[in-house]
């Protein structure tokens, strides 16, 4: 299930292309915070900090963010990385209540060999993630799909995905 972290955030007023260079190259991410019809905020987190959070907690950790000493629950929506080197330019972070149902994107993860493989047949993996609605305490860090069963020319589908309580 999703744990919870705590990420402190820096409020921000200039933006533009030229300071967001900036801030990377200080080490800081500039983010949005929006959502819970409140205005959108715009920030600066800490890069290698936040790298290493979503590292251990996975994408879909419930972030508190505290900006200005007031904390915020959100989750890390949209995380935009550099085309050719990998790492995050930018973060969107989406405010959510806990007592209320969010979509997420979880990936699914494939158990065991099929028989079907032992048997000559290639297992192709297509669908690597599915849309989950739940509330963001259930959310799960990755679906397992057991796959042991499978004989040449059968197929599973988005719905024999076993859903944990309280996922849809």
């Amino acid at each position: 299930m999703a744990e919870q972290i705590t990420l402190v955030a820096q409020a921000r007023d200039d933006k533009g292309t030229r300071e967001s260079r900036r801030l990377r190259r200080a080490g800081r991410l500039p983010a949005v915070v929006y959502g819970l019809d409140q205005d959108a905020q715009t920030v600066t987190i800490d890069a290698n900090e936040l790298v290493r959070l979503l590292h251990r907690a996975g994408n879909n950790a419930l972030i508190n963010l505290e900006v200005e000493g007031s904390g915020q629950l959100t989750l890390a929506r949209e995380i935009q990385r550099h085309p050719v080197r990998g790492e995050i330019t930018h973060v969107d972070f989406v405010r959510i209540r806990a007592d209320q149902p969010v979509q997420a994107n979880v990936p699914v993860r494939l158990e065991g060999e099929p028989e079907g493989a032992r048997e000559g047949g290639v297992l192709e993996h297509v669908l690597f993630e599915v849309v989950i609605s739940a509330k963001p305490a259930d959310i799960p860090q990755e679906l397992a799909l057991d796959v042991s069963g499978l004989n040449v020319g059968e197929n599973l589908r988005a719905a024999d995905v076993p859903l944990p309580d309280g996922v849809e």
